[in-house]
């Protein structure tokens, strides 16, 4: 198991336990069946609150990586590959019809995008080129950009 100060900055702890443990799951340490640690030794090999590992399990939990079982603890399950693969069900009727909907999107987006920057006021223009700086100070120092995107 790899210490949790290891793992890239800018996440949060509960999401880097639960990577921890996932690659864990994913490369054998743990095998379907197999009870993982309690509460209190991932606390304590984490040097977090309970409350985080809950959180990091809650987090395997939703991915149907682990069950909690009453009173016996947190148990590894069978992985299904079909579920990591976002795009395994894909067919292709769905993809015409995904295609058809962007394409749909795109006259409209692009339509509302033109008009709003020809309506937009003095502030709003300023609010935009904060916004696109936000985004660049992020890409420059490796942040990610998804807020400062959104507010764009």
């Amino acid at each position: 198991m790899e210490a949790v100060n290891t793992m890239e900055r800018g996440t949060s702890l509960a999401a880097k336990i639960s990577a921890a443990l996932r690659r864990d799951l994913a490369e054998g340490v743990f095998r379907p069946g197999d009870r993982l640690p309690s509460e209190s030794a991932l606390t304590r090999e984490y040097s977090v609150s309970r409350t985080v590992v809950r959180e990091a399990i809650a987090i395997l939990r939703a991915d149907g990586l682990v069950e909690a079982r009453k009173g016996a603890g947190i148990f590894a399950l069978e992985t299904k590959p079909e579920k990591n693969q976002p795009f395994n069900d894909l067919k292709t009727e769905r993809i015409s019809s995904v295609i058809e909907l962007l394409e749909l999107r795109t006259v409209f987006e692009v339509e509302s995008a033109g008009l709003a920057a020809a309506r937009r006021s003095p502030a709003q223009i300023e609010t935009i080129l904060e916004a696109h700086h936000r985004v660049g100070e992020c890409l420059a120092t490796g942040s990610p950009t998804r807020d400062a995107d959104f507010e764009l």
